[in-house]
């Protein structure tokens, strides 16, 4: 079930550890909810670009998603891009 967010969760942790067993982003589903995860994984790890290069290409399928648009303020933000923070916001 790709759409389960918390099963998404739980996997964070695991992706922490990744180097020390086989990868595991491989053997996830090839689906629009691992971008998901993957952009908000990303700014977790605090890697802005790549959380936002992922969020800004879910905005174009999702352009309504309060979610995404709060991801990509807080990216900004954390990129220290305050006036695109602001705006996003």
């Amino acid at each position: 079930m790709p759409c389960l967010w918390s099963a998404w969760l739980e996997l964070a942790p695991m992706l922490e550890q990744r180097e020390k067993g086989p990868n595991l982003l491989d053997s996830l589903p090839d689906h629009w909810m691992k971008n998901f995860f993957m952009a908000s994984y990303h700014l977790e790890m605090h890697q802005e670009q790549e959380a936002l290069n992922l969020s800004g290409a879910l905005l174009a399928a999702f352009p309504t998603s309060v979610y995404l648009q709060n991801l990509v303020a807080h990216g900004q933000y954390m990129a220290h891009n305050y006036d695109k923070s602001v705006t996003q916001f």
